[in-house]
């Protein structure tokens, strides 16, 4: 079982991901349904690192790999590009990816709404929340076990190898 309903990594690094995280961060402050990992007793718990624009803060890569793996989704807010590896990365360690709708496309993999994924259309970042907190924990585990499918299906591996050879490369 993971310990944290959601999570996410990241920087302030475009407009776009910063209005969504201010959204996200108010909302999990003025909710009591949600914490921040730590002693206090709540519903859910949520792992939150973002860093503003500035910040010297780089995370330890298997610090952030840990989160992956702890959290049953994790939040793919844009990138620089529009898109982030954050998708592929949440999808081979198991966490289900929450895609913007409209970038859906760019990522060559079979993604499904409510199966394998979560969108958010209209920048809704709420509503994507309020979603995944009403899920029960057998709706998380079958869409868990999807996204282990897509990973390890044949052209996923390729799709996401060819994905993250194309963005290093340039």
């Amino acid at each position: 079982d993971r310990p944290c309903l959601f999570s996410y990594a990241g920087s302030s690094n475009n407009q776009k991901r910063d209005i969504a995280a201010s959204w996200i961060e108010a909302r999990l402050s003025a909710n009591r349904d949600f914490i921040h990992l730590g002693p206090v007793a709540g519903i859910h718990k949520v792992s939150w690192h973002y860093d503003r624009a500035g910040s010297c803060r780089p995370r330890p890569h298997d610090s952030y790999i840990k989160q992956l793996e702890s959290s049953w989704f994790s939040l793919c807010l844009p990138g620089v590009t529009g898109t982030t590896n954050r998708v592929l990365e949440a999808v081979l360690r198991g966490s289900i990816p929450v895609i913007p709708a409209e970038q859906v496309k760019f990522y060559c993999l079979p993604f499904r709404h409510a199966s394998n994924s979560i969108f958010v259309k209209n920048n809704d970042w709420g509503r994507a929340i309020n979603t995944i907190a009403l899920m029960t924990r057998e709706d998380r585990l079958a869409m868990q076990k999807a996204v282990v499918k897509l990973a390890y299906s044949k052209g996923s591996l390729n799709a996401i190898t060819n994905r993250l050879v194309i963005n290093i490369l340039g």
